[in-house]
């Protein structure tokens, strides 16, 4: 479904991802891992043309390069973004943030309403400000903004992050859902402690590099990857 093929991106002069290279199957979900500052989330960004990369490398995706696409078309492509931070609109209520992304898709399956069957959190909030939100409800206005676009492909930038140990069962719970469905997604994270829970394969990145790549159980099994590029 998607194939990245000597991605090197830069913020100004600095160089952050050196030639990365991987493919994504349909219908799977790989866990992008590495500390903090190692360039994953310039990756997701690169991907969606929010950080451009330079014009060496190709990113396809469903056998298009979008490399050059802007992003707003790389969204109609089929890849839908919940960004670190969530990033909702403080003038914008939960209903208007999902239905002002709303876009009709191969299937047409996810709408607000649907999201709101799957998040009934928000749905009793559907009239609230998304930034009034708690934190893990701010999560599942942001994942719902994204499923509503209807993506094939779904990237997901720390999705866990400062959410309590509930919330974080609720998403990875929902991460399962959306494959069932037949969603794709790339995830980045920091933390491997859920990973055997939904990751069918794990890519590590260190100093922008990708210096490991496995299958799920591989990887838990190798402790010395992990203390090596994970500190655990």
């Amino acid at each position: 479904m998607l194939q990245v093929e000597n991605l090197n991106s830069f913020y100004g002069q600095s160089q952050i991802l050196y030639d990365i290279n991987f493919e994504l199957y349909k219908n799977e979900t790989v866990i992008v891992l590495g500390r903090n500052g190692m360039g994953k989330t310039t990756l997701l960004r690169s991907i969606m043309n929010m950080n451009p990369p330079d014009n060496e490398g190709s990113i396809n995706f469903k056998n298009l390069d979008i490399s050059k696409f802007p992003s707003y078309d790389i969204a109609k492509s089929g890849i839908g973004l919940v960004p670190q931070g969530r990033r909702l609109f403080p003038s914008l209520s939960v209903y208007e943030h999902l239905t002002m992304t709303h876009r009709k898709g191969e299937n047409n399956d996810w709408t607000p309403e649907k999201v709101f069957d799957l998040f009934p959190e928000i749905a009793r909030r559907k009239n609230n400000k998304g930034t009034d939100l708690s934190g893990g409800e701010q999560q599942m206005l942001a994942i719902g903004r994204a499923l509503v676009t209807n993506p094939s492909l779904l990237l997901l930038d720390e999705p866990l992050e400062g959410l309590a140990p509930v919330i974080s069962e609720k998403v990875i719970d929902t991460v399962n859902l959306l494959k069932e469905e037949g969603i794709t997604i790339l995830w980045v994270e920091q933390k491997a402690v859920f990973i055997e829970k939904v990751a069918d394969r794990v890519i590590i990145i260190e100093k922008g590099e990708i210096v490991y790549q496995a299958n799920t159980q591989e990887f838990i099994e190798n402790k010395e990857v992990k203390s090596e590029y994970l500190g655990v």
